[in-house]
Protein backbone atom coordinates (compact mmCIF):
# COMPACT_ATOMS: atom_id res chain seq x y z
CA UNK A 1 0.00 0.00 0.00
CA UNK A 2 1.00 3.53 -0.89
CA UNK A 3 1.23 6.26 1.47
CA UNK A 4 1.61 9.51 0.85
CA UNK A 5 2.30 12.87 3.12
CA UNK A 6 0.23 16.03 2.09
CA UNK A 7 1.29 19.15 3.92
CA UNK A 8 -0.05 21.74 1.18
CA UNK A 9 -1.09 24.60 3.63
CA UNK A 10 -4.04 26.29 3.16
CA UNK A 11 -4.43 28.52 6.27
CA UNK A 12 -3.55 28.27 9.83
CA UNK A 13 -6.55 26.82 12.36
CA UNK A 14 -5.60 27.24 16.41
CA UNK A 15 -2.02 27.65 15.50
CA UNK A 16 -2.18 24.37 13.34
CA UNK A 17 -1.17 24.26 9.46
CA UNK A 18 -3.97 22.50 7.45
CA UNK A 19 -4.05 21.51 3.88
CA UNK A 20 -7.14 20.83 1.60
CA UNK A 21 -7.02 17.75 2.06
CA UNK A 22 -7.04 17.80 5.92
CA UNK A 23 -9.74 20.07 5.91
CA UNK A 24 -11.62 17.13 3.83
CA UNK A 25 -11.01 14.59 5.77
CA UNK A 26 -12.18 16.14 8.66
CA UNK A 27 -15.14 17.03 6.66
CA UNK A 28 -15.23 13.15 5.75
CA UNK A 29 -15.53 12.17 9.50
CA UNK A 30 -17.73 14.97 10.72
CA UNK A 31 -20.10 13.36 8.14
CA UNK A 32 -19.29 9.62 8.53
CA UNK A 33 -20.22 9.95 12.39
CA UNK A 34 -23.61 12.10 11.14
CA UNK A 35 -24.52 9.29 8.54
CA UNK A 36 -23.42 6.47 11.75
CA UNK A 37 -25.51 8.41 13.83
CA UNK A 38 -28.63 8.60 11.39
CA UNK A 39 -28.38 4.99 10.46
CA UNK A 40 -28.40 3.95 14.55
CA UNK A 41 -31.35 6.38 15.49
CA UNK A 42 -33.51 4.90 12.02
CA UNK A 43 -33.04 1.17 13.20
CA UNK A 44 -34.02 2.74 16.83
CA UNK A 45 -37.47 3.75 15.03
CA UNK A 46 -37.72 0.57 12.71
CA UNK A 47 -37.44 -1.72 15.79
CA UNK A 48 -40.59 0.56 17.37
CA UNK A 49 -42.76 0.50 14.47
CA UNK A 50 -41.89 -3.64 14.06
CA UNK A 51 -43.62 -3.83 17.59
CA UNK A 52 -46.58 -1.89 16.66
CA UNK A 53 -47.72 -3.13 13.55
CA UNK A 54 -47.49 -6.75 11.69
CA UNK A 55 -44.41 -7.50 10.28
CA UNK A 56 -45.47 -11.05 8.05
CA UNK A 57 -42.45 -14.20 8.44
CA UNK A 58 -42.22 -13.66 5.22
CA UNK A 59 -43.91 -11.18 2.69
CA UNK A 60 -45.14 -7.71 2.94
CA UNK A 61 -47.53 -6.24 5.02
CA UNK A 62 -49.23 -2.63 4.10
CA UNK A 63 -50.17 -0.24 6.98
CA UNK A 64 -52.37 3.33 6.06
CA UNK A 65 -51.62 6.06 8.63
CA UNK A 66 -53.85 9.17 8.73
CA UNK A 67 -50.33 10.99 6.83
CA UNK A 68 -48.32 7.52 5.95
CA UNK A 69 -48.17 4.39 4.21
CA UNK A 70 -46.01 2.27 5.87
CA UNK A 71 -44.20 -1.25 4.46
CA UNK A 72 -43.10 -3.47 6.87
CA UNK A 73 -41.29 -6.65 4.77
CA UNK A 74 -40.58 -10.10 6.46
CA UNK A 75 -37.69 -12.39 5.30
CA UNK A 76 -36.49 -15.56 5.80
CA UNK A 77 -32.65 -15.97 5.20
CA UNK A 78 -32.00 -19.38 3.80
CA UNK A 79 -28.50 -20.86 3.30
CA UNK A 80 -27.07 -23.84 1.75
CA UNK A 81 -24.43 -26.48 3.46
CA UNK A 82 -23.37 -27.64 -0.01
CA UNK A 83 -21.71 -30.69 1.55
CA UNK A 84 -24.64 -32.29 3.05
CA UNK A 85 -26.85 -30.86 -0.04
CA UNK A 86 -24.17 -33.41 -2.18
CA UNK A 87 -24.87 -36.37 0.31
CA UNK A 88 -28.81 -36.15 -0.61
CA UNK A 89 -29.41 -33.98 -4.19
CA UNK A 90 -29.87 -37.64 -5.68
CA UNK A 91 -33.27 -37.71 -3.30
CA UNK A 92 -34.58 -35.02 -5.01
CA UNK A 93 -36.06 -34.85 -9.01
CA UNK A 94 -33.96 -33.17 -11.00
CA UNK A 95 -36.61 -30.57 -11.92
CA UNK A 96 -37.18 -29.81 -8.37
CA UNK A 97 -33.36 -29.07 -6.79
CA UNK A 98 -33.84 -25.54 -5.47
CA UNK A 99 -29.98 -25.20 -6.25
CA UNK A 100 -28.46 -23.14 -9.23
CA UNK A 101 -24.90 -24.06 -10.41
CA UNK A 102 -22.77 -20.81 -11.97
CA UNK A 103 -19.90 -20.29 -13.14
CA UNK A 104 -18.02 -16.92 -12.01
CA UNK A 105 -14.79 -15.48 -12.81
CA UNK A 106 -11.91 -15.57 -10.38
CA UNK A 107 -10.89 -12.78 -9.66
CA UNK A 108 -7.75 -13.52 -7.96
CA UNK A 109 -6.94 -15.96 -11.01
CA UNK A 110 -7.72 -13.57 -13.57
CA UNK A 111 -5.26 -10.89 -12.40
CA UNK A 112 -2.51 -13.45 -11.87
CA UNK A 113 -2.86 -14.34 -15.55
CA UNK A 114 -2.74 -10.69 -16.24
CA UNK A 115 0.17 -10.37 -14.54
CA UNK A 116 2.46 -13.60 -15.18
CA UNK A 117 0.80 -14.27 -18.97
CA UNK A 118 -0.48 -11.04 -20.92
CA UNK A 119 -1.10 -13.37 -23.83
CA UNK A 120 -3.53 -15.14 -22.65
CA UNK A 121 -5.03 -12.40 -20.41
CA UNK A 122 -5.03 -10.84 -24.12
CA UNK A 123 -7.29 -12.99 -25.73
CA UNK A 124 -9.87 -13.17 -23.36
CA UNK A 125 -10.43 -9.75 -23.19
CA UNK A 126 -10.24 -9.25 -27.29
CA UNK A 127 -12.39 -12.35 -27.32
CA UNK A 128 -14.85 -10.22 -24.71
CA UNK A 129 -14.78 -13.20 -22.33
CA UNK A 130 -14.07 -10.79 -19.76
CA UNK A 131 -14.48 -6.72 -19.35
CA UNK A 132 -12.97 -4.71 -16.63
CA UNK A 133 -14.30 -1.44 -15.67
CA UNK A 134 -13.11 1.22 -13.30
CA UNK A 135 -15.21 1.02 -9.99
CA UNK A 136 -15.58 3.71 -7.64
CA UNK A 137 -12.76 4.53 -5.34
CA UNK A 138 -13.05 3.33 -1.46
CA UNK A 139 -11.98 5.90 0.88
CA UNK A 140 -11.78 5.45 4.78
CA UNK A 141 -10.16 8.47 6.83
CA UNK A 142 -8.90 7.83 10.63
CA UNK A 143 -7.40 11.10 12.95
CA UNK A 144 -3.92 10.44 13.49
CA UNK A 145 -2.59 10.38 16.98
CA UNK A 146 -0.95 13.89 17.70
Amino acid sequence: MKTYRYRLVVQEVDGEETSKLDELCRAWSELKQCENNAKDSRLQVEAVIASLVDVPEEGTANHLTGFYKCKTVGKLKRTLNLDNYLKIEDQIPEKLRPVKRSVVLDNKKIKELERVNPEVYGVLVRGKAISVSKSNPTIKVEELEQ
